[in-house]
Parts: C-alpha cells; structure tokens; sequence
C-alpha cells in the first residue's frame, strides 16, 4: 500500500515539473533575448549588444503574416556552413519543440486522469522525442550562432560575436526536462 501512495505522489510531483517546464518552454520561446550579438570596437571603447527575438527569426524566415501554409516554407537541413539554412531549421525546431512539449503536457495529464497502459506508453513515447527535440534545438541554435556571418575579430580593434540568449536557453532546457520528468513519470504507475 505505501509504494502505490509512494508512486502515485511521483507521479503528480511529475505532473506539476512537467507544467512547470511546459512554461519555462513557452517562455523561453516568447521571451525577446534569443541571440544577442556582442560588439565591441577599440578594446571595449564602445560595446553595444543587439538582441533578436526567436519571433524576428520566424518573421525572416516566414514572413510578417505567418499563416499556417507559411510553415511549408520551413525546411530542415543541417549544413552547418549554410547560415540561412540553419535559422530556418532553428525556427522549425523552435515550432516542433512548442508542439512537442505542449502535446506532453496533455498526454502527461490525460495519463494522470485515465490510467492507461497505452496511454502510458504513449506519453513516455512522447517524452523521448521531446528528450531529443529540445537536444537538437539547443544543438542547431549553438552552431547558428558560431557559425554566424558577422563574427568577426580583429586583433583588439574590432569583434562582434553571436551568442545564445536566455531564450534558447530556457525553452530546449524546458522541453527536455519536461521529456525527462514525462518518462520518469511514465516508468512506474
């Protein structure tokens, strides 16, 4: 009797973590600090940083108006020397780890209420593909950013580099979380 409360308390602690991270994950997506790119001219004479939102990133790559049809436009490819392919896969990655971690969150809650073995498996199921989504969403933003055109370095005159902001932070750390804590959830009744 005491292991049945034993795991039913973590399953609900669960619950409550993936809410939590499902959040942390939409925040992190809709908060306006997704790269920041650092210049810097005369050995920190003048520095100024400009920040980009994931919202600008999906607004070059789909457009203004972003309708459903626009997400045809998206198209992945890992080429790691093809900047502009590289942001539209962010922005992908960006949309299908806000899918991911939201359908998470319902199946985790359905899981709770129902108690069905194949909705368990389900939901673990889940929880791994958004394990790997927010993996290689942190992954592809990274090598964006490393990869960027305008990092530049000259001596101690002039540099500019693009680094991840809070947001490609906070959202893949979301959404992986959410994967772990879904699939320890799921691993007992």
């Amino acid at each position: 009797m005491a292991s049945s409360k034993q795991s039913g308390l973590l399953g609900i602690l669960m619950g409550v973590l993936i809410l939590g991270l499902c959040a942390m994950a939409f925040a992190g997506i809709f908060i306006d600090e997704w790269t920041i790119y650092k210049g810097q001219v005369g050995n920190g004479f003048i520095e100024s940083d400009v920040v980009t939102s994931f919202t600008d990133y999906s607004e070059t790559v789909m457009g203004e108006d972003m309708k459903i049809e626009d997400f045809e436009k998206l198209e992945i490819s890992f080429n790691k020397d093809d900047s502009a392919a590289l942001m539209k896969t962010m922005v992908a990655f960006g949309y299908i780890a806000l899918v991911a971690v939201a359908a998470l969150t319902l199946l985790y809650l359905l899981k709770m209420l129902l108690n069905v073995g194949v909705l368990r498996f389900i939901t673990g199921i889940v929880g791994i593909a958004a394990i790997a989504v927010g993996a290689i969403l942190i992954g592809v933003t990274a090598s964006y950013c490393s990869n960027f055109v305008a990092n530049i370095s000259i001596g101690t005159v002039l540099s500019g580099e693009l680094v991840m902001g809070l947001g490609a932070y906070l959202a893949p750390i979301g959404v992986m979380g959410a994967g772990v804590a879904a699939v320890v959830g799921c691993a007992r009744k």
